[in-house]
This record gives C-alpha cells, structure tokens and sequence, in this order.
C-alpha cells in the first residue's frame, strides 16, 4: 500500500459539544482521555504513522490499567473527529489501494504528512517495513506531543549554536522547528533545510555552507526519524546489523565419506571376533 490518495477525505470534525456527549457513553474519567489524546499526538510525532493495534500495546504496557482494549478502540472512533496533530484514518481513506480492515489496521497518522507534495507519507510507509520501534520509557514518549521537541544532544545543541549566531530572536527556534521537521518526517533533502535558513534573512557564505553541511549531516544522523520508526539512523543501522548477525548462517554441505572396505583378512565388524572372510564376508 504505497498509493497514496491525495485526494483522500479527512474525517469530519465534530463540535466539541457532540464531542463530550459521545465521550460521556465511555465509562472513563476525562484524565483518562486527556492522557490519551498526549499518547496519540505523541506517537504521532514520534512515528509518523502508527497502527491502533502497536498504539494499544503500547499504551497497556506503560500503563497497565489505564483502560480496556474495548475502551480504547471506542476512543479512537470518537477521536477520529476530534481537532488534534493527528488523524485517525483507515487504510482505504489512506491510499488509493488501501485494503479494507478492522479497527486494529486504523492508522494514528502525524497531519503535515496528509498534505506533503512529495508523498512523504508513502516513502514512509516503505521505509518502515520490517522495522521495530523505538519505545522510550512514558515521560520521554510523551515529551513528543509537543511537535516541537527534540532531545537535547549534542548534534542538537551544535546546531542550535550554528543558527544563533547567525539569526536573531525568535527566528533561531522557528528556523530550527523547521529543519527538525524537515529532518523526521518531510525528505526535502539538503537544498529545502537550507533554505529554511535563508527564509529568515540569515546570510551565509560558502564557508557557512560547508560547515552546516557538516552540522546538518550530525544532526541528521542522530534525530529521531519517523522513517525509522523513531530510531535515529545511528541506531537503525545497529539495530538492522544485529539483527543480520542472529539470523542462524546456512550450514554447508559436507559430503559424506565412503564407508572403507573392510579387508577379507581384518576382524569382521560385527564383533563376532572371527576373521571377515569367514564370517559376513563369506
């Protein structure tokens, strides 16, 4: 299913009073469901695409009796028209050759990849096959309802650096947020995070580019990617070498020997203690 259907049909967005009436046939506290809506604006950032069924799992193990399996699925339908980062969208809403399926195949999908031009989200798609995910522990997963944030490492740090002293105010951070979004989610390549520098009158010369090359390219190798499935590149390519490592190696063929032929004059094999002529090879 790489097909995607631009376009596709959003669910409709229902009033707020609609909204709590249906809430109010789920027997949950509005905590519960305000911790909900952090987890799927989180795992929609982090991920970028997220089907209900790993979402669920997620959810239960963290926190185990937060709600039923029951209780989660009639969320996520009434929070398919809610106002939030995400959508909650079927595989047949999603692509033009989407396949029909249960709630479990309903896709928690991050906004901006809805409306892409270079289909982000089928590249996406693609490039999550067959990979796991990266779950950090609930505080550090819920950081990431905020669209904004970005953990606070090294390559983060030098890059936020590199921009500061270029630009000024407020554009430092809002230059950021959008090489971070550019990064995780929307392959725009080299040329688009330039821009996005240029775009807030900073002046660089060929120097600046080469060394925000450099910059880009640590920062880039160490960001949290909804390709990835919120694994950093880095990571990734550990995570796929270790996994290449414990896949069992083919034993080779090893032709078996020819049985030697026992003398006429050698003691028979069968252990009778007689000469093998004049017994079995009689």
């Amino acid at each position: 299913m790489n097909n995607y259907d631009p376009y596709m049909e959003i669910p409709e967005t229902y009033t707020r009073r609609k909204l709590n009436a249906m809430y109010r046939e789920i027997p949950l506290k509005d905590t519960t469901f305000r911790l909900l809506r952090k987890y799927f604006n989180a795992m929609a950032h982090l991920y970028g695409v997220i089907p209900l069924r790993q979402a669920f799992e997620i959810v239960s193990s963290q926190c185990p009796a937060l709600v039923t399996k029951t209780e989660f699925f009639a969320f996520a339908e009434i929070a398919r028209h809610e106002c939030e980062d995400y959508c909650i969208m079927k595989d047949t809403e999603l692509y033009s050759d989407g396949l029909p399926g249960g709630r479990l195949d309903w896709k928690i999908v991050d906004i901006p990849l809805l409306y892409d031009e270079n289909n982000a989200l089928g590249q996406i798609n693609v490039g999550q096959a067959g990979k796991p995910y990266f779950i950090p522990p609930k505080d550090k997963l819920l950081a990431y309802r905020d669209p904004a944030y970005c953990e606070p490492t090294p390559q983060a740090k030098k890059l936020h650096n590199f921009l500061s002293q270029r630009l000024y105010g407020e554009s430092v951070d809002a230059a950021f947020e959008d090489i971070l979004m550019y990064t995780r989610s929307l392959f725009n390549g080299m040329q688009k995070v330039i821009d996005s520098i240029t775009r807030y009158n900073a002046v660089l010369t060929d120097k600046d580019v080469r060394e925000f090359a450099a910059i880009y390219q640590d920062f880039h190798n160490h960001t949290r990617m909804q390709y990835n499935r919120g694994f950093t590149p880095v990571e990734m390519r550990a995570v796929m070498e270790k996994k290449q490592n414990t896949i069992p190696k083919s034993v080779p063929f090893v032709q078996p020997a020819k049985p030697r032929k026992t003398g006429r004059n050698e003691p028979c094999p069968c252990g009778s203690g007689k000469k093998y002529k004049k017994c079995c090879g009689r």
